[in-house]
């Protein structure tokens, strides 16, 4: 019988007509897998590399851009020549020197004061019974997207040595000056760093982290008799450590980017950081790009051990959840009210009160001066709201957020898609790549985007996306890792494309997360003065850099409506976004 199959099989062979069935279905077959080969090399891998070229482009243009235009000597529309004029310059200005040492000092401060507060706020809300420990948390993230200079022009009123309510009220007690407390000194700055986001970015990134710690080694520590401070001390700190370390690294790059409050605060009491030095060269006649980019090189080289250990520390696995996993919270006992009063009264004090001091000053005659006949006014309002040059800003303020927003939610997308779905090989490359920006302070990046399209809307809103696309593509990665992906198998073998099925099944299903780094796009780019400040001119200048212009001309009350404008404008964003978007997306079954 195998014999006749086997010359049945020959017979068709010979058979011309099966011999043309036969190449006609092998035609079929090849370009079938070809169009296959192609489909997945033509969308994926070529769209991939796309990416991977534009991503690696604008994270490393700024600084190769830093690097040569140290070496540069001409100005603007001379011929290009190179020395080391800049990186002399640089090393020889006892003012430059100083100002990176002030960033040091200020630098070590602030994280030496932050830290220890923000693990024990932390630890209350996340591992005990503090009453209303949600609302707490929540609170603090008020405080971390309020505008900076709004949450310090409001302690004006408080703190200022001439007019503030602190000091007049101490003025009137024994042992006490008329100017106890300056908030124009090295200690006010420091006191504005921990009431702005010092403290609550801290608690809002090692708060899920604390709130996923098995609870069995406090138990067993409070067991064999240990208290619960101790416990804190000697069980809690040590298991949390690793990512301790990795949040005080990364927060301490981003405290040696600040510029606003440096600007504001430290500028009368000659208090120069290395941002404020990088501003004035460049804003100088004739700018001093060469001394600004050498002076931005070396505090990148003092940042770069930060980056490297930051890196390591997370390659790292840390495990806190096991197969017997326990979420046990601690009984304060006595010590609740107390921790509570502590908690609710910082968060308070950081949100509340400067916001409501702040629409108060904007309803005063003369700012600071509560004991005029007449205090109150609406003539500021009137006056701002009237302004062209408020209403410019505005729409620019508008423009660059949402830009911003639409941006960073397409880019974040994609890079954070092409990282956990695909087979890219140089995903990993990807990733590290988007890790990039995270460690340029914004003065820097600025600088590295200067030279093209200087003074346009379209310059800033790349500018401003690709400074915090690190977070961006970090929160979609995080929804598309919760999402398996045979969903878009499914999708696929019902007919739908690659991209089709990332349409309809992947997107909506992480909508929520696209919808929260939306809002945090346009909430960081309508506060931030950092990147703004070297790149904004007349014609795009947004609110931020009109508050802080306000504010440096002594315009306190047209500054206080400003901030007040973008407290609502950034509150009202999200309210609306949150009410309206979130109807979409994956609904739970209650």
């Amino acid at each position: 019988m195998a014999t006749d199959a086997i010359g049945f099989a020959g017979d068709l062979l010979d058979d011309s007509k099966f011999q043309h069935i036969l190449v006609k279905e092998m035609r079929a077959l090849l370009i079938s897998g070809f169009r296959e080969v192609s489909f997945r090399w033509g969308s994926q891998g070529f769209l991939c590399t796309l990416v991977l070229i534009g991503t690696a482009f604008l994270v490393v243009y700024p600084l190769l851009a830093i690097v040569v235009i140290s070496f540069e000597t001409s100005q603007p529309g001379e011929l290009l020549s190179y020395s080391l004029t800049g990186w002399q310059s640089a090393f020889q200005s006892p003012a430059i020197v100083q100002s990176i040492l002030t960033t040091l000092h200020l630098t070590w401060w602030r994280q030496i004061i932050a830290m220890p507060v923000a693990l024990l706020f932390v630890w209350l809300i996340a591992r005990t019974d503090l009453p209303g420990r949600d609302y707490l948390e929540f609170t603090f993230w008020v405080a971390f997207f309020l505008p900076t200079l709004t949450v310090v022009q409001g302690y004006l009123l408080m703190f200022d040595p001439q007019y503030g309510i602190v000091n007049k009220l101490l003025a009137k007690l024994p042992f006490f000056g008329p100017s106890t407390i300056d908030i124009y000194s090295f200690h006010g700055i420091i006191f504005a760093h921990l009431a702005t986001n010092a403290i609550s970015a801290p608690i809002l990134l090692l708060t899920p982290v604390f709130r996923n710690m098995d609870a069995s080694l406090e138990e067993a520590a409070q067991v064999s008799g240990s208290s619960v401070v101790g416990t804190f001390l000697r069980i809690t700190i040590p298991l949390m450590a690793p990512g301790v370390l990795v949040v005080f690294l990364l927060s301490t790059i981003r405290a040696m980017e600040t510029f606003e409050i440096e600007m504001f605060l430290g500028a009368p009491k000659n208090i120069y950081v290395y941002s404020m030095q990088v501003y004035d060269l460049v804003r100088s006649n004739p700018p001093r790009f060469s001394t600004a980019a050498a002076l931005s090189v070396m505090v990148l080289l003092l940042i770069a051990p930060l980056v490297i250990a930051q890196m390591l520390v997370t390659r790292k696995s840390f495990t806190t959840v096991g197969s017997r996993y326990r979420a046990k919270i601690i009984r304060l006992g006595a010590w609740r009210r107390p921790a509570f009063a502590l908690v609710a009264g910082t968060a308070l004090f950081t949100t509340v009160v400067p916001t409501l001091l702040l629409f108060v000053g904007t309803l005063m005659e003369l700012w600071g001066f509560f004991d005029l006949p007449n205090p109150w006014t609406l003539r500021h309002w009137e006056t701002v709201l009237s302004d062209p040059i408020f209403i410019r800003s505005l729409l620019n303020t508008v423009t660059i957020a949402t830009g911003v927003a639409l941006l960073g939610v397409v880019w974040g997308f994609i890079v954070a898609y092409i990282v956990v779905r695909t087979r890219f090989r140089a995903r990993y490359v990807m990733d590290f790549v988007s890790w990039l920006p995270f460690a340029l302070p914004g003065v820097i990046l600025g600088l590295g985007f200067l030279r093209p399209m200087y003074g346009t809307v379209l310059m800033l809103i790349v500018a401003l996306t690709v400074s915090a696309i690190t977070s961006k593509i970090q929160v979609l990665r995080s929804n598309l890792v919760q999402i398996h992906g045979e969903l878009e198998e499914a999708a696929r073998a019902a007919g739908n494309s690659w991209l089709g099925g990332i349409r309809t099944v992947t997107v909506p299903l992480v909508f929520r997360g696209v919808l929260v780094v939306g809002i945090l796009g346009f909430m960081s780019a309508s506060r931030n003065v950092s990147i703004v400040a070297l790149l904004s001119s007349s014609s795009n200048r947004p609110l931020s850099m009109l508050q802080l212009d306000y504010l440096t001309e002594g315009r306190y009350e047209a500054a206080a409506v400003v901030g007040t404008i973008l407290v609502l404008l950034t509150v009202v964003v999200a309210f609306l976004v949150r009410v309206l978007g979130f109807r979409k997306g994956v609904q739970t079954s209650e």
